[in-house]
Formats: structure tokens, sequence, C-alpha cells
């Protein structure tokens, strides 16, 4: 697996992993993936949502609408 495949699958699992602990990122963006080695981690939550009142299909619609975007910045495509 090229390295760039591989990044781009540990990215989508970072914000996978945020969506499961209840929170949406909300401000999607390569300025927000660091990279200290081979490790990678999400920062700059000043944005974020808590899932907190959103009930399962909103809350299921919100992660996947960043899905979307994060996607759409994988691909090269960050004019969201």
């Amino acid at each position: 697996m090229n390295a760039v495949l591989l990044h781009s699958r540990r990215i989508h699992q970072l914000y996978a992993k945020i969506h499961e602990a209840g929170v949406i990122h909300h401000d999607v963006s390569w300025r927000h993936v660091l990279r200290l080695g081979p490790k990678l981690s999400l920062i700059d939550f000043e944005r974020a949502i808590p899932r907190g009142q959103f009930n399962g299909r909103t809350w299921a619609a919100m992660c996947a609408q960043e899905m979307s975007r994060v996607d759409a910045m994988l691909m090269g495509h960050e004019g969201f």
C-alpha cells in the first residue's frame, strides 16, 4: 500500500473515531492534521460540536456530512 493511501485511510479513521466518541470536528482542513513521524493526529477542536442533544438520525447526518468533507479534502477538493 502506498504512503498516500495509507495516510488517507488513517485520516479517515481519525475522523470516524472522534465521531464515535461523540464529537464533530467541524473544521475539516489539512492544517488540522498533525504528522509526527508515523503518527497522525487531529488538532484544533475550537469549533468542535459535541453530540449533546442531537438524536441518532441528526447525528448520523452530521457525521456523514463531515465525512464527505474529509473525502473531498483527501481527494484534493477543499473548496467546500
